[in-house]
C-alpha cells in the first residue's frame, strides 16, 4: 500500500475551514443545557468498583469482552459482574482495539517505544501478533480500528495511519503534519481529532488515507470530542463543551459551561451525553442536540481520569494525592 504525507498548514487554525457545502447557520441555544433546566430527572448509581494501585495513564479500552487499562501496571479486567483483574503485566499501554485484538505502545522509554497487536484471550493472557518501532517523542494517544485494519495515532506535531490488516507486518500508511497531540474518537465514516489548539473531522470512507474535512481553533484546550451520528461535541476544558452539527462549525448550536473549569471527557451514545468535569459526572439528554438538557450529576470519588462507554459506563478516577486509581462501573438510571 502507498504511503503518503500530508501536510496541514497553520494558517487553517485561524479560521473555521469547511470544504464543501456548510448548513445553515445555526441558533444559539437555551440556557437548558448548563444548569439542568427543570431538574433531574435520572440518577448516576455506582455498580462496582475496583480499586487499583499507581497512576492512571490513558482511557480504558474494551477488548472482546474484557477491559484493558494501564496504571503502572496493565490490567485486563473482566468487567461481567463484579470486576474482577484477569491479568497483570508492566509496560504496555492500551490504545485502542478491534474485536480480540489489542493495540498497544510498549516499552520504558520514548525512544524504545514500540507499537504492538495482541490477541487477548478470554482469561486475559495476551499473545504478541506483531510490532512496529515508533517514533522519539511518541505518544499513541488513541488507536481505532476500522473493519479491524487501520491505527490511528500521534507524535507532538504528526498525525498517523497505520495498515494493520496483517498484525505481523504493520505500515505507515499515511502522515498528517501539523498537529499537537489529542485524542480520538470514530463515528461512522467520521473521525474526529481534539488537538488541543483545533479541531479537525476526516473522512474516512478510505480508512487508509483519512481527508480532512472540517478544520477550526478551538474556544480553550480541544481535549476530547464525541462524534454522534451528524452532532459533534467538544470538551474544552474551561469553556466547557460545544455542541456542532456538522458540516457548520461556525456557529456551536449548544454550549453547556463548565462547572469546575476542567471539562476534560465526553461520551454519547444513543440519546446520552455524559461529561467529565473534575470529579463530577454529568448527564445529558441530547434528543434534541441543540438544548441538551441536564437529567443526572454525581461527584466520583476522585478526578475523572478517563470514560469508556460500552456494555455499560465504565469512569477511571484518581487520587493524586494518594496515588490511587478506581475502576468504576455506572449506570445512569430513571427516578
Amino acid at each position: 500500500m502507498s504511503r503518503r504525507t500530508i501536510f496541514v498548514s497553520a494558517a487553517l487554525l485561524g479560521l473555521a475551514v469547511v470544504l464543501g457545502s456548510c448548513g445553515k447557520k445555526s441558533t444559539n441555544p437555551d440556557d437548558d443545557g448548563g444548569g439542568g433546566g427543570g431538574g433531574s430527572t435520572a440518577k448516576v448509581v455506582i455498580v462496582d468498583s475496583l480499586p487499583l494501585p499507581g497512576l492512571f495513564v490513558g482511557t480504558p479500552v474494551q477488548v472482546g469482552s474484557v477491559l484493558a487499562l494501564s496504571t503502572d501496571s496493565l490490567f485486563i479486567v473482566n468487567p461481567a459482574g463484579g470486576l474482577a483483574i484477569l491479568h497483570r503485566g508492566r509496560g504496555i499501554f492500551p490504545a485502542g482495539s478491534h474485536n480480540n485484538m489489542l493495540f498497544a505502545t510498549a516499552g520504558t522509554n520514548d525512544v524504545d517505544a514500540t507499537l504492538c497487536a495482541y490477541n487477548v484471550a478470554l482469561n486475559g493472557s495476551l499473545t504478541l501478533l506483531g510490532s512496529f518501532p515508533l517514533f522519539p517523542n511518541y505518544r499513541f494517544m488513541s488507536v481505532h480500528g476500522n473493519s479491524g485494519t487501520y491505527i490511528y495515532g500521534f507524535t507532538a506535531s504528526t498525525f498517523y495511519t497505520f495498515d494493520a490488516s496483517n498484525p505481523a507486518s504493520i505500515s505507515i500508511s499515511e502522515t498528517l503534519r501539523g498537529f499537537s497531540m489529542g485524542r480520538i474518537d470514530v463515528g461512522g465514516s467520521k473521525l474526529v481529532v481534539s488537538a488541543w489548539d483545533s479541531v479537525a473531522v476526516m473522512d474516512i470512507t478510505n480508512p487508509a488515507h483519512p481527508a480532512i474535512t472540517v478544520l477550526f481553533p478551538s474556544a480553550d484546550e480541544a481535549v476530547d470530542a464525541a462524534l454522534h451520528n451528524s452532532t459533534l461535541y467538544v470538551a474544552e476544558r474551561t469553556a466547557g463543551v460545544r455542541v456542532f452539527q456538522l458540516p457548520n462549525v461556525a456557529t456551536p448550536v449548544a454550549a453547556i459551561p463548565s462547572t469546575h473549569d476542567s471539562t476534560e471527557y465526553v461520551a454519547c451514545w444513543s440519546d446520552t451525553l455524559v461529561v467529565g468535569d473534575g470529579s463530577l459526572l454529568l448527564a445529558y439528554d441530547v434528543a434534541d442536540p441543540g438544548h441538551p438538557k441536564k437529567i443526572a450529576q454525581a461527584t466520583m470519588p476522585g478526578v475523572i481520569s478517563g470514560m469508556l462507554p460500552g456494555s455499560a459506563l465504565f469512569v477511571v478516577t484518581t487520587r493524586f494525592a494518594e496515588g490511587t486509581v478506581r475502576l468504576l462501573k455506572v449506570a445512569i438510571t430513571s427516578d
